[in-house]
């Protein structure tokens, strides 16, 4: 009889291997199945919020370039914006609209005068179906790449318009609009989310969606498909030089005796001034209660509560303001000492400006006039004046017609001991590089404007040392001041009427003076800065 074999047993272990690698294939093909959605949603949302992101960098950086080649007297040169053609001509306002961004921009002479008092070039323009705006033809960043925080492929395009409202030619605004668009794995284009979440984020996975068009100037984007976009807007109002009574960079220190009070007015409203557009005087009625004061200057990190405005009783009819300094646990306003005569309303600790220095315009210019009268020109082409070194009489001659401007620049001291007339007829515009004094009438009384928007001073100064504006006597001074760097010091007895814009401001004794803001001054002078008056993002199909 033959032995039995012992029966094999190796295939049954390849049959029970297979089995579980199979039954782990399943179980990993499953999670991969359930998960894969969940991770291309992950990234989905990643790109999502990048692409927000994205857009506010492209707004911030468009931000930068008007800060540098909008403001001030000069022409910016924008770099890297190129420009689109321009729409069909619409008629303009009387105003005229702000030139072509690139290449359209005012000459130097022509322009001063233009910048300051709010007129413009005529260029291409076009009015917007339904408002009453017009348009210049945009500038635009193309494809400009950004470095994602997430990793996630993103470019920009960013498109600026420059716009002035036939209501008010004398204003400038500026509209920018961003779209930033962001790469999704290649896998999207299968795995599309629901209908209604592709149309709300503006998912593109086979074709670029058609609203999305119209926001990528120039070259198409490289992004390749399936992607994702974000499309924000925002407004943009410019900050004028005289938008306020009283504002420094640093501390202001008003008088502690006297009935000194800061109010204002508006010359351009016969309800609001007097007769000719000059101020009615503190007791009338016509009187307005926005003469507002601001400070800049920041508190240090070992000290931040404590007074930059000495207000020391003084009445201000208007907000005052400044940047930090009050502690919101207390009732008190820190950040401004004796404040009985204020409103605790319209006190604030949130103003933030900077001040920036205005160089005068360069070029040729003439020389003083060997007579001693300054001409002038017609409003659009100013006669301008180079005077190398101090100025101490400033008489001025008015056009035989119309009105007319001059532009003085003074590269030393501005000394004037007797009285400083500015014709009814006469737009008159001073730079100083040295100190200014003055010690008797300024644009005030017989044989004046009496009016501060026909008098403007840019102090600019140069080196190390601060320049001073001193201002005694009891006559009226008409005008408006803009020095960054300018200690301000003013006796109790002058009445400033108009605006003042200095380093620092301080009253050198009581007495019954103040500072009488003229509110039409808050639309002229140049540019200094902008800030966002809509923010909304398009989510329109």
């Amino acid at each position: 009889m033959k032995p039995l074999l012992p029966r094999p047993t190796h295939g049954g272990v390849i049959v029970i291997t297979l089995a579980t690698v199979a039954a782990l294939s399943f179980l990993a093909a499953y999670t991969l199945t359930r998960s894969a959605p969940r991770v291309r949603m992950a990234y989905q949302n990643a790109a999502w919020q990048e692409a927000r992101v994205a857009a506010e960098a492209g707004i911030d950086a468009a931000m930068n370039d008007l800060y540098v080649n909008a403001t001030g007297f000069s022409p910016g040169a924008w770099p890297g914006w190129k420009q689109e053609a321009a729409p069909v001509a619409a008629p303009t306002s009387s105003g005229g609209l702000l030139g072509g961004l690139l290449g359209g921009a005012t000459s130097t002479l022509s322009g001063i005068l233009v910048s300051l008092l709010g007129g413009g070039t005529t260029s291409s323009t076009t009015t917007t179906p339904g408002t009453a705006v017009n348009s210049a033809a945009p500038i635009y960043l193309d494809n400009v790449r950004l470095s994602a925080t997430t990793g996630i492929a993103t470019e920009v395009d960013v498109r600026l318009w420059a716009l002035e409202p036939v209501s008010n030619p004398n204003a400038r605004w500026f509209r920018i609009r961003c779209m930033a668009t962001c790469a999704l794995p290649p896998g999207s284009a299968a795995g599309t989310p629901a209908n209604l979440d592709a149309r709300l984020r503006r998912f593109s996975l086979k074709n670029v969606r058609p609203a999305l068009r119209n926001d990528d100037p120039g070259r198409p984007s490289s992004i390749p498909l399936p992607n994702i976009s974000r499309v924000i807007e925002i407004l943009v109002e410019p900050i004028h030089s005289f938008e306020l009574a009283l504002w420094t960079a640093g501390q202001i220190t008003l008088p502690p005796s006297g009935s000194w009070a800061i109010d204002s007015f508006d010359s351009t409203d016969p309800k609001k001034s007097g007769p000719g557009g000059i101020y009615p005087g503190s007791g009338s009625p016509m009187v307005q209660a926005n003469g507002h004061i601001a400070s800049s200057a920041a508190h240090a990190f070992d000290s931040p509560y404590g007074a930059t405005i000495l207000a020391n009783g003084t009445r201000v009819n208007g907000a005052a303001a400044t940047d930090g300094g009050d502690d919101h646990a207390t009732k008190e306003h820190e950040n401004i000492s004796g404040t009985f005569a204020m409103d605790p309303a319209r006190i604030h600790d949130d103003f933030n400006r900077q001040m920036i220095p205005l160089p005068r315009p360069a070029g040729e210019f003439l020389p003083p006039p060997a007579g001693g009268s300054f001409s002038t020109g017609p409003q659009s082409s100013p006669l301008v004046y180079s005077v190398h070194g101090d100025l101490k009489t400033v008489n001025i001659t008015a056009p035989a017609t119309g009105t007319g401007a001059v532009v003085i620049m003074i590269d030393g001291n501005l000394d004037l001991a007797k009285p400083l007339v500015i014709p009814p007829s006469v737009i008159a515009i001073l730079f100083v590089r040295g100190n200014i004094t003055f010690r008797d009438r300024v644009n005030s009384g017989p044989g004046s404007s009496n009016l501060a928007n026909h008098l403007l001073i840019f102090a600019e100064g140069t080196g190390y040392q601060n320049q001073t504006l001193r201002a005694s006597g009891t006559a009226p001074i008409c005008a408006a001041f803009y020095g960054p760097r300018t200690d301000a010091v003013v006796d109790g007895a002058v009445d400033w009427i108009g605006s003042l814009s200095a380093l620092t401001f301080r009253i050198a004794s009581g007495g019954n003076g103040g500072i009488h803001y003229d509110e039409s001054l808050a639309s002229l002078g140049p540019v200094i800065g902008f800030r966002i008056a809509r923010y909304i993002e398009d989510v329109r199909e």
